[in-house]
Formats: C-alpha cells, sequence, structure tokens
C-alpha cells in the first residue's frame, strides 16, 4: 500500500489523492475512521467488534499513526470521544469552566484573543480539546481547562463539546476598519470553500471548521501562524496561502469571514455584504 505522509487536520492520511472519493470516505482523516481505529483497539482488548474490514482498516490506521508527527495519542483519544453518547445537560455544567475565556454564550472575545466557538461542529471541538490536552495545540489556558483535574476521560469530553455545538452562532459582524472586502468572497470561494463550505460552514466529517462570524484577528492569527508552523494541526496547504494571495486579500477573507453568519445546518443567517 502506497502511504502519504499527509497530514489532514492534524490526522495522518493514507491515501496520496485529497481529490479523491477514496480519501474522503475511507482515509484516517474521515470521522468514520476515527471509530473504527478505536474499534481496532477495543479488539486489542478482547472486546468484540462486528466489522473484519474495520478492524483490518483500523491496524493499519494505527500502525502508521503511531509514527506520524502528528500526536497518535490525541489521534487515539479523538476516536474513544466519537464513540461516545453525550450528555447535554452534564457539557452545560463542564462549560461553566469554558465560559471564564469563551464567554456564556460561546461568543468569544471581540478582539480574536479568544476564538468564538458556538455552533462549532462537534467533531472539530472534540478534536480541538484532545489536541490541547495532548500538546499538539499549544495554549497553557487551554492545557489547563482540559486537562484530565478537570476533563478526566473521554465522556466529559463529548458532554461539554456536543453543548457548545448546540449554542446559537455568533451573530456576523461588520468587518474592522479600513479592511477591504471587495473581492473577498470570491477569493474565498476560490481558495477556501471547497474545505470550510461555501458559506464557512465547515464539514462536520472531515473536521473542517466553521470560519463564518468568526473573530477577525483570530482568523488573520491562524492564517499567519500556518506557514510558521506555529499550529501544526492545520492542513499544509494553507501556508501556502501567503503565496498564492496579497496581504491584502487574506486581510479581506478574514474580514469578510466576520460578516457572514450560518446556523450550524449551514442555513445563512445573515450577511453584511447584501446578495
Amino acid at each position: 500500500m502506497h502511504v502519504a505522509t499527509k497530514v489532514f487536520y492534524g490526522v495522518t492520511c493514507l491515501h496520496p489523492g485529497l481529490e479523491s472519493k477514496r480519501h474522503r470516505a475511507g482515509c484516517a482523516c474521515n470521522v468514520q475512521s476515527l471509530k473504527r481505529a478505536y474499534g481496532a483497539r477495543l479488539m486489542m482488548q478482547g472486546r468484540r467488534v462486528n466489522n473484519p474490514r474495520s478492524f483490518i482498516h483500523a491496524l493499519a490506521w494505527l500502525a502508521i499513526s503511531a509514527s506520524a508527527a502528528a500526536a497518535p495519542v490525541s489521534q487515539w483519544e479523538l476516536g474513544v470521544v466519537l464513540t461516545r453518547t453525550p450528555d447535554v445537560e452534564r457539557g452545560a455544567a463542564l462549560y461553566q469552566t469554558c465560559a471564564a475565556c469563551h464567554g456564556a454564550k460561546g461568543e468569544g472575545a471581540s478582539d480574536g484573543t479568544v476564538p468564538a466557538i458556538a455552533g462549532q461542529s462537534y467533531t472539530v471541538l472534540a478534536k480541538q480539546i484532545v489536541d490541547f490536552r495532548a500538546g499538539v495545540r499549544g495554549d497553557l489556558r487551554m492545557e489547563h481547562s482540559v486537562d484530565r483535574k478537570h476533563l478526566p476521560f473521554s465522556q466529559p469530553i463529548a458532554d461539554v463539546a456536543q453543548y457548545i455545538a448546540g449554542l446559537p452562532p455568533a451573530p456576523p459582524k461588520p468587518a474592522p476598519e479600513g479592511v477591504n472586502t471587495a473581492g473577498a468572497a470570491a477569493a474565498y470561494e476560490k481558495t477556501c470553500a471547497r474545505c470550510h463550505g461555501k458559506m464557512g460552514e465547515g464539514k462536520e466529517d472531515t473536521l473542517a471548521p466553521r470560519l463564518a462570524s468568526q473573530h477577525y484577528n483570530y482568523i488573520l492569527k491562524q492564517l499567519d501562524a500556518a506557514p510558521k508552523g506555529d499550529r501544526r494541526t492545520m492542513v499544509r496547504s494553507h501556508a501556502g496561502l501567503h503565496e498564492a494571495l496579497t496581504r491584502g486579500e487574506l486581510k479581506g477573507i478574514a474580514g469578510y469571514l466576520t460578516t457572514i453568519g450560518t446556523t450550524p445546518s449551514g442555513t445563512t443567517s445573515g450577511s453584511t455584504l447584501g446578495p
């Protein structure tokens, strides 16, 4: 089997063709494959897994991810989390720790130092939590808030992630003064929409985060982190955006994304740019 050394949202990709249907349906970047990988671990522990093909696929995933640069511990833990049935009421109680920084409604900080997380997809939220606790992403506040004292095992992660995912997304905001968003919608459509959705709604099955109505400074900070390698879990193609787009175009896209809003289902809820 040919194995590509690509990383898709921090999860090792087993296939070289990112555009192929096989990639989207069968590789380790897919949510279902993470669950299958966890099934392999259960079988190793003597517990039954019904689908033999899932077991074989999962064994390959585990073997390759063990040598991958993108934190196999967090990959495995995410697979565990995604097998849980979330309890939203318990998640609401757990969220009180998060609210100290992210706000009671998950709105984040207007200056972009803390992202808006309300309405983000469940799988994306779960992945960020396990990445922070495994040290794949770095932030002292987050590492403290998601450690095993606050979230002792996989069930609480599922609970709080589901609660946050169910919060109403932040409303769209005007682009910062001086940011030119002319042509930004077209630039976004060309460079970002394939993964993040036409209206920035994200794609839960491939762990692509929702970007609509996110804070401008936060988006720009993440884009700037890509070529520096400061955020290792980002798809490597993000680094190329700085070569493909001008600084003004990057700012325009970030500004445009703050002005559009979608519900968690992807329905447009508002835009300051008009039709």
